[in-house]
């Protein structure tokens, strides 16, 4: 018995005819958001003939493929967590004026292969393209050079760079990467790769208080053509009173590691190495308590998370613990205890020592502590709301318990 034939099944040509023309129409949508979001009227692509616009719109290209360099090791799961993030990143998030709908990831394919080709044609004066046409090329042309379309991926930099940093661990392996975009397309395909790099721990051991102790260098993983470094400061930041250059190497002891574990209790593990990392690689803020100890502040953009007390031995810091803001021995926890009169075994006894503590009690019951919160400059911390932090509710029997301690309390 012969077998009766699916009208509805597709030759592999006539699929690949479907494929073509879908590619093309988004292409072709794509550019015309592209030339907006660059000054251009977008109707000025259809100034092109139908053949000089499919000369832009063939080149099939495909979202950044993410791999791990040969003789790197990047566990895979933390390689597909990376992936996944920055592919949505760039899916739902605009670059410009967000009513014209051009994505980080219609930048990232179209984009990038748009410049390369308009490039390309301005440079080889295609002759397929008269005076009157070359004229339009030759403008976009000068814009994307002023601007190339790979310089408004930054931000997705950034992305890519801040997950790398939430992955990496001081204490195991840190993470790297280089975006490879293509400056030429070849045989009508182009595609970007983010090629991962690994660089492991680095051990030193130290005296302090006569015992020995562990520490590992603060550091970072390559950023495109920026190789590894550890981070440093000019021991004048710490020391405004003395001269002459001189750079000291950061470390952090275990023990602090597993404080911050603790008590940056609002993020999830790998987020929570990003907020702790991020202060002490890049912008470095110097207090002093009281006694004239200083410390680093832990802290992302204007919201502070805690401290890091260190001590230095030659030219090089120890990062000693993490102490919550809360802490007497801190500015902020110094602040408070001249407040309430209250000290760190009342603190821990509250919950004060974690960072949930500001997200699981209702301040609105308990208005004196609220009042000094926001008087010693934490009101940032109490409203801190990103979309990374995990949810908590009101812990309504914690704040019962938090209010009648400060109801009772023989305040000064």
């Amino acid at each position: 018995m012969s077998k009766k034939k699916n009208p509805q099944k597709k030759s592999p040509d006539v699929r690949k005819r479907i494929l073509n023309k879908r590619f093309i129409d988004k292409a072709y949508i794509t550019t015309k958001k592209i030339l907006s979001v660059y000054g251009f009227d977008p109707d000025i692509f259809d100034k092109l003939s139908k053949y000089q616009r499919g000369v832009f719109l063939h080149v099939e290209t495909e979202a950044p493929k993410f791999k791990v360099v040969e003789g790197n090791r990047v566990p895979r799961q933390l390689v597909n967590m990376v992936n996944n993030s920055v592919q949505q990143f760039m899916r739902n998030n605009y670059y410009g004026d967000e009513s014209i709908g051009l994505t980080y990831l219609d930048l990232a394919t179209f984009g990038v292969s748009l410049n390369a080709q308009i490039l390309c044609i301005h440079d080889e004066s295609d002759r397929s393209f008269p005076p009157e046409q070359m004229k339009i090329v030759d403008a976009i042309a000068e814009k994307f050079d002023e601007l190339p379309v790979p310089n408004l991926l930054e931000i997705v930099g950034k992305e890519i760079r801040k997950h790398i940093q939430m992955i990496s661990k001081v204490n195991f392996r840190v993470y790297g990467y280089s975006w490879v975009v293509p400056s030429e397309i070849g045989a009508g395909y182009l595609k970007t790769t983010v090629f991962l790099y690994s660089e492991e721990s680095e051990v030193v051991y130290f005296q302090y208080k006569n015992q020995k102790h562990k520490a590992f260098r603060v550091k970072a993983g390559r950023v495109n053509n920026t190789p590894p470094w550890g981070a440093k400061i000019d021991h004048r930041v710490i020391f405004p009173e003395r001269f002459g250059e001189r750079y000291l190497d950061i470390y952090i002891q275990s023990h602090a590691l597993l404080r911050v574990k603790e008590r940056m209790d609002i993020f999830p593990a790998h987020k929570r190495n990003y907020y702790a990392m991020n202060p002490l690689l890049y912008k470095h803020r110097i207090v002093t308590d009281a006694s004239g100890r200083a410390m680093f502040e832990c802290y992302y953009e204007d919201t502070l998370f805690g401290y890091y007390p260190f001590t230095i031995q030659k030219n090089k810091i120890f990062i000693l613990t993490f102490l919550p803001i809360t802490s007497p021995n801190t500015p902020k926890g110094e602040l408070l205890v001249k407040r309430f009169g209250i000290q760190k075994e009342d603190m821990s006894y509250l919950g004060m020592d974690k960072l949930s503590f500001f997200f699981t009690v209702d301040f609105s019951q308990i208005p004196i502590l609220h009042e000094a919160l926001l008087e010693i400059g934490l009101e940032s911390l109490v409203n801190f709301a990103p979309s990374d932090r995990l949810p908590f509710e009101i812990d309504v029997q914690k704040t019962l318990r938090i209010k009648k301690f400060f109801e009772n309390a023989d305040l000064p």
